[in-house]
């Protein structure tokens, strides 16, 4: 019994100062999940944004220039599409018409643009080809010139 009552002073000891740490600790484990929550959040707004937004990618392979235009959120149809060339520039034009119900309202919409791709001088512009992609990806790809023609 002795041995007992010695050891429960010691018990609350350790239970205060367990319960000490743990408060000390709360704010601190606070912080750290606010933290977390936001850099999560940013990165799946960045992940959204570069998978479901829009996004304009240039690349230089070999002898092909390409342009890669994301139409993600104004999906176009083919025959919604013109593409006109004004000396090195291409001035692509198209009609996104949407239709959708929320919350038991028809809603249709349709959105004109424009879009001015400028050809780059080391770029054949005769070569210069337009092709959309399931009515959200155009891609434009041209001959590059050789570099000792240029």
């Amino acid at each position: 019994m002795n041995i007992l009552n010695n050891l429960e002073p010691m018990l609350n000891r350790i239970e205060a100062s367990t319960t000490s740490m743990v408060n000390n600790l709360e704010p601190m484990f606070s912080q750290i999940e606010s933290t977390v929550k936001s850099a999560v959040e940013t990165t799946l707004d960045t992940v959204e944004s570069t998978f479901t937004g829009h996004y304009d990618t240039t690349v230089v392979e070999e002898e092909t220039w390409q342009r890669v235009i994301s139409l993600n959120r104004i999906p176009t149809k083919p025959e919604k599409l013109k593409v006109e060339m004004l000396e090195r520039n291409l001035e692509i034009t198209g009609t996104s018409e949407q239709k959708s119900v929320e919350n038991g309202f028809e809603i249709e919409s349709v959105h004109k643009w424009t879009k001015m791709v400028q050809v780059p001088e080391n770029v054949d512009a005769d070569s210069v080809d337009v092709k959309l992609t399931n009515q959200t990806t155009l891609t434009i790809t041209g001959t590059l010139i050789p570099a000792s023609s240029a």
